[in-house]
């Protein structure tokens, strides 16, 4: 029998809020691209660890610019938990104030919980970046454009197969169905999936998941073939996010670039894992 806990929508820590978010497009601003790359990554290895585990100080550098991103617990008890839903808050409030793909400022600020602070994230810009000339924040600084060209002369395929970085056994058998889907929608589906991750041990079985964007107008579905063997939530999680970070974004890790164009588009995918069928999935 299917575990009905799988079907549960996650819900945010009681009193969770981000207060204030402070955004400084003077200081450094982000290209969109490897910003919303770098969230769902980010969100993805923070849930990784159980959700109601106490968090550390997790420091994070973006690809390519070399930015990074830093969270941290104040006080007692602030979880894992807490730090993927800030990752999806902060993605929430990039979506509504930069569309893609405007670029993104700099961006720091408080976690609370109720009236207590619980934690904090702060962005910091790449070591020795040359800074925009005054009162002009829409011009690049000389990394953002050179984080801009590095993009290889390659096309993807509507459809194909990709061995999981994180998991070479794991391999993601994907086919794009051509649908145009809303890119905000499509990047804040991804964020909500982390939050499902989190509540979830990487070891359990009976992975079942229908993750929303903002406004539901994108669905982000997984859901195991044998409930009792075969697909978990931690194979789930890296397949994921290899679905997110080469299939969709088109990143590559071992080029270190990005290898063709984004795809905001209704996909279906399978994961394979030792040559034998586990799970799959749709984006649509």
């Amino acid at each position: 029998m299917r575990n009905n806990a799988s079907l549960l929508v996650p819900e945010p820590p009681p009193g969770f809020r981000l207060d204030p978010v402070f955004w400084e497009p003077l200081t450094y601003q982000f290209n969109a691209r490897e910003i919303w790359l770098a969230l769902v990554s980010v969100a993805s290895l923070l849930a990784q660890h159980p959700g109601n585990q106490p968090a550390a100080i997790e420091r994070f550098i973006i690809p390519l610019s070399r930015a990074s991103l830093t969270l941290g617990p104040r006080g007692q008890g602030t979880s894992y938990k807490v730090f993927v839903w800030t990752i999806w808050d902060i993605g929430r409030q990039i979506v509504l104030r930069y569309p893609f793909p405007d670029r993104v400022a700099l961006f720091d600020g408080s976690i609370r919980s109720n009236a207590a602070t619980v934690g904090y994230f702060v962005s910091r810009p790449p070591p020795r970046t040359v800074a925009s000339s005054k009162g002009s924040s829409g011009n690049l600084t000389a990394s953002s454009r050179r984080r801009d060209a590095l993009v290889l002369p390659m096309v993807r395929a509507d459809e194909g197969s990709i061995p999981c970085a994180d998991d070479p056994d794991l391999v993601i058998h994907y086919r794009f169905t051509q649908k145009p889907l809303f890119s905000g929608e499509v990047f804040t589906a991804f964020l909500s999936a982390q939050t499902y991750f989190s509540e979830h041990d990487s070891h359990q079985r009976g992975v079942v998941m229908n993750a929303f964007g903002l406004n539901h107008a994108v669905q982000l579905a997984v859901q195991d073939v044998e409930p009792e063997r075969g697909l978990t939530w931690g194979l789930a999680r890296i397949g994921l996010r290899t679905v997110w970070r080469e299939i969709i974004m088109g990143y590559s890790i071992d080029a270190r670039a990005y290898i063709g164009p984004l795809r905001w588009e209704s996909l279906t995918f399978t994961f394979e894992y030792r040559n034998v069928e586990v799970g799959g999935g749709s984006l649509s």
